[in-house]
C-alpha cells in the first residue's frame, strides 16, 4: 500500500487488475493466536505508514485508519447479530500503537520513505 500511495503521489498510474490471484500456503489458526498476532502487526504498520502519509502532507494517509476501523465496527456488529459465533480480533489500539510509532521515526519527505536508524541497513 505505501508503495502504491508513493507511486499515484508521483503521477504514475498503477493498474489494479482483479483476474491476479495470491496463493498464501499454510494456515493460521485463531486457536494458537498466530492470526491474532499476525493481523495486530499488520495494525501496527498500516498506522506507522498512516502517520507518515499524514506528515508527509497527505491526508489521504488517514484512508487506512478509517478502512480499518470501520471493518472492525462491521465485525463487532456481525458478531454481535450473530450473538458471539466466530472470533474478533481488536485491532484499533495496535493502529493506535502505529501512529505513535510512526510519529517517532524519522521521515526523508522527499523519497517520503521512513529514514533508516543509525547503524541500520535497508
Amino acid at each position: 500500500q505505501d508503495l502504491n500511495n508513493r507511486a499515484l503521489r508521483a503521477g504514475y498510474r498503477v493498474l489494479c487488475d482483479p483476474t491476479l490471484l495470491v496463493t498464501h500456503w499454510g494456515a493460521r489458526t485463531y486457536s494458537n493466536a498466530n492470526v491474532t498476532k499476525l493481523l495486530r502487526g499488520y495494525s501496527v504498520g498500516i498506522g506507522a505508514l498512516a502517520m507518515k502519509d499524514i506528515r508527509c502532507g497527505s491526508l489521504a494517509g488517514a484512508y487506512p485508519l478509517v478502512r480499518e476501523v470501520g471493518a472492525e465496527v462491521r465485525a463487532v456488529a456481525e458478531c454481535a447479530l450473530r450473538r458471539g459465533h466466530g472470533p474478533i480480533v481488536i485491532r484499533s489500539p495496535w493502529l493506535a500503537v502505529g501512529l505513535w510509532r510512526g510519529l517517532g521515526l524519522g521521515i526523508d519527505r522527499r523519497s517520503e520513505t521512513f529514514r533508516a536508524k543509525q547503524g541500520e541497513i535497508r
